[in-house]
């Protein structure tokens, strides 16, 4: 029995610490089993066909909304309601594979305390002073493996407290950027010293991918809750899309306690 985590990555690196409006970095995805995996590569490649999708990449389909006349794009001329039916039917694959016994979650930089107005930059800051200057972004993306390893295990712990099958991960590549791998890697094998069950990593272009593309979903979705903690200081309201992603969860409190822990916050915080 092979637990499989897809896993991809949203937002940018500002290694200078000077540039203004720069956005939290986020993993996440979803973890099942490697057949419930292929059940969910099956149905996802069938709904992508039904509506002529070749792959399906939420950045490019929310910018798609701008760029409506665009003819090479795959959804040239699409309706607000076709747009909305699409999502929505890739969602409810999502709910069903949570329900199926997957979950989905992830991690940003690090989970300190929320800095009033607080920046990304400030936390790179804490890299350069801890690691001296840099223009690598190695120590930035080893910090957010390194947390992106140990929230799994958290979760895993909470999840699935005595499973006794092999654990595998598989990233979305960067091809932009070799240090992402390589921060990878190396934060992987830190982590498999320290659990038997962990056996594998592999980077794979999402474009041919199913469950990375479903990661790509929940992890942009993921960065919007965290841009929304970390910035404001009003009460998150979880959207209807947020909480079906999930899947799992019959009660609001609950879906709503559950976010807030991923996100470092105790559950009663506000």
């Amino acid at each position: 029995m092979n637990l499989v985590i897809y896993s991809d990555y949203a937002s940018t690196l500002d290694l200078s610490a000077k540039q203004s409006g720069v956005t939290i970095p986020v993993l996440g995805g979803y973890a099942g089993l490697s057949p419930d995996w292929r059940t969910l590569g099956d149905r996802w490649q069938a709904v992508l066909a039904k509506n002529h999708v070749a792959a399906f990449d939420f950045a490019e389909f929310a910018g798609s909304v701008e760029t409506l006349d665009d003819s090479t794009s795959s959804y040239y001329l699409w309706c607000p309601g076709r747009r909305q039916d699409f999502l929505l039917e890739l969602v409810a694959l999502a709910g069903d594979f949570v329900r199926s016994g997957g979950f989905p979650f992830g991690c940003t930089f690090q989970r300190p305390e929320p800095f009033a107005g607080g920046e990304f930059n400030h936390q790179l800051q804490g890299v350069e002073a801890a690691t001296g200057p840099t223009t690598e972004t190695r120590p930035a993306y080893s910090g957010l493996f390194r947390n992106f390893f140990a929230t799994f295990a958290l979760e895993l712990n909470s999840r699935r407290v005595t499973f006794p099958g092999s654990v595998s991960f598989v990233f979305s590549r960067n091809d932009n950027d070799p240090n992402y791998a390589r921060a990878a890697t190396e934060q992987f094998e830190l982590f498999a010293k320290l659990d038997s069950r962990v056996q594998g990593i592999a980077f794979e272009d999402k474009t041919n991918c199913p469950p990375l593309q479903l990661a790509g979903l929940v992890v942009h979705r993921f960065h919007q809750l965290w841009e929304n903690e970390f910035r404001s200081t009003e009460p998150q309201r979880m959207r209807a899309l947020q909480y079906a992603l999930w899947g799992d969860f019959k009660e609001y409190d609950d879906f709503k306690n559950h976010v807030r822990r991923i996100l470092g916050r105790t559950p009663d915080a506000q």
